[in-house]
């Protein structure tokens, strides 16, 4: 899970595969298959995500973002270690 994560995180810093690789990290939190175990990869995924807040101006992926930050809002409080 940690090498997909990673995985999902270099694609996140790419304009282009920006909306696959956030709907890939979206399904992950939706599923519930992340734990604890798996915060520092995950952070790593969501710092590369918003690493450029002045894409969010393209109106596709100001919604990708949107969704992206619900998601990970949603995240239960034993995976970001509350």
């Amino acid at each position: 899970m940690a090498g997909a994560l990673a995985r999902i995180a270099s694609h996140l810093g790419n304009p282009a595969k920006f909306v696959k690789a956030s709907g890939l990290l979206r399904q992950l939190v939706d599923q519930g298959v992340l734990t604890k175990a798996h915060r520092q990869p995950l952070f790593a995924a969501l710092r590369a995500a918003f690493a450029d807040p002045g894409r969010a101006t393209d109106p596709q992926l100001r919604r990708e973002y949107s969704k992206l930050a619900r998601a990970a809002a949603s995240l239960p409080a034993g995976v970001l270690g509350r």
